[in-house]
């Protein structure tokens, strides 16, 4: 299932940029030629499932409280090398008892970034920032824009519920997250710039400042949670990074 991205391969050879629309890679439950790697635990499963012209990445949590399943890429960028771009197409088959997280994080192994319950945040990574759902929040429909520096949280900025995602497998959202080099985020929802901003600002867009350390090598990341004792399944439609080259 194809979405219509937003995406740009902007700067020509002074950007690297990696775009993977999993089309005919077949089941794959580990790392594969494309350079994504699905990671689980308990009965969990993040695999490849190619169907004709379009190709998927299903992601799917164990059964315990907690599982989580994930796709990641490496360890290979760095906002401090002109700035990040990612952007994934995403679906949730079900909104609730889970947390999704689309952006960028500081390591490869399984792990979720962020929880909320209520309004309080929980950072489970030292460096990552990116667009949250979480069910147990009490914007429990909404995405929210977090962020964590070098173990220190940045505030919690709930979405306009205008960009809340839509239960369903089909129903795919296009979720992009920017990094610039003084480390500000900035957070796009189908095209849409959303969270943190300034729309009287004759300067034009704000983000969300101290967002990551620069310095820190980063993935982009997809990840699911249950907040319950029964699976749930996101779905990747595609995913897109980007960053500066050094020359």
């Amino acid at each position: 299932m194809s979405v219509t991205g937003q995406f740009n391969y902007v700067g020509g050879q002074t950007r690297y940029g990696h775009f993977e629309d999993f089309i005919g890679l077949g089941a794959d439950t580990g790392a594969y030629s494309g350079g994504y790697t699905g990671v689980t635990e308990n009965s969990g499963t993040a695999a490849v499932a190619a169907s004709g012209l379009d190709g998927l990445f299903t992601l799917t949590t164990g059964t315990t409280l907690g599982n989580r399943s994930m796709v990641v890429s490496g360890l290979n960028y760095r906002a401090s090398d002109n700035g990040l771009v990612m952007e994934a197409g995403v679906s949730i088959t079900s909104l609730a008892n889970c947390a999704v997280f689309v952006g960028w994080t500081d390591t490869t192994s399984i792990e979720m970034p962020f929880t909320v319950s209520g309004t309080t945040i929980t950072s489970n990574a030292t460096d990552a920032v990116g667009l949250l759902f979480d069910s147990a929040a009490t914007a429990s429909t909404s995405w929210q824009a977090v962020g964590v520096k070098n173990d220190s949280d940045t505030a919690l900025t709930t979405v306009n519920s205008a960009f809340s995602p839509t239960a369903g497998a089909t129903n795919f959202q296009n979720i992009r997250v920017q990094i610039d080099t003084n480390g500000y985020a900035y957070f796009f929802v189908n095209g849409n710039q959303v969270a943190v901003q300034n729309i009287t600002s004759s300067t034009g867009q704000t983000g969300l400042a101290n967002a990551v350390t620069t310095s820190v090598a980063l993935t982009p990341v997809v990840c699911i949670r249950t907040n319950t004792g029964a699976a749930k399944t996101a779905t990747v439609d595609y995913m897109y990074a980007q960053k500066g080259r050094k020359y």
